[in-house]
């Protein structure tokens, strides 16, 4: 029988750890927040942020934010526009 060591233990930690944090995550609808000066806090929209379609819950990537659109990447590479209320509405932070 192996002996449990130091390092076993915490690498037993960490993955339960990981694992919590994930279901979490998962379960409740998390919004990124930010502190913008004179606007206070806004959520963060950038470029590389992963988001997901609510209804068919395909996964996209930001690929760059404008004040009224927001171009977004498909998994297969293709770029398309979106206004920002479509954004609010019908996806969420991945």
């Amino acid at each position: 029988m192996k002996k449990l060591t130091e390092s076993d233990i915490i690498k037993m930690m960490k993955e339960e750890y990981d694992h919590r944090i994930n279901k979490f995550l998962s379960e409740n609808d998390i919004d990124i927040m930010s502190n913008v000066p004179g606007d206070g806090l806004q959520k963060v929209i950038a470029s590389g942020l992963k988001v997901k379609h609510k209804k068919s819950r395909l996964l996209y990537t930001v690929s760059s934010v404008g004040r009224q659109d927001t171009i977004l990447m498909t998994p297969e590479g293709d770029d398309f526009i979106i206004d920002n209320s479509t954004l609010e509405n019908d996806y969420e932070i991945a």
